[in-house]
């Protein structure tokens, strides 16, 4: 394996946590990596891992509404798919709304 980048902040066995990372998701909760030149997992384990960044699958409340999503699109939710990576992988891209905000009307779930 040849680590051309950043080779000060190798990182002992640098893939270990790649299969719970989602790029998708960490670049709609954090864009500013875009600035740096990096991909996001480039950024993750060099400086957001250490800044205490989320790895692309938990958003918080403030910027993605899981049950407000399934309600605006029953699409998403009879697909069975992970709400948060349909927009983050599609959703986002469609234009789609990130969910019913906080004192909102709230429809229950069928």
């Amino acid at each position: 394996m040849k680590i051309t980048l950043y080779p000060k902040y190798f990182v002992r066995r640098p893939f270990a946590r790649a299969a719970e990372f989602f790029s998708a998701g960490y670049e709609i909760l954090y864009p500013e990596y875009r600035r740096k030149g990096m991909t996001a997992w480039q950024h993750y384990v060099i400086d957001g891992r250490r800044k205490g960044y989320d790895n692309g699958n938990n958003p918080p409340d403030g910027v993605f509404f899981r049950e407000g999503y399934e309600l605006e699109y029953p699409d998403v939710r009879a697909s069975g798919e992970n709400a948060w990576h349909h927009y983050a992988t599609k959703g986002y891209a469609q234009g789609r709304d990130n969910g019913i905000h906080p004192g909102e009307t709230v429809r229950k779930l069928a």
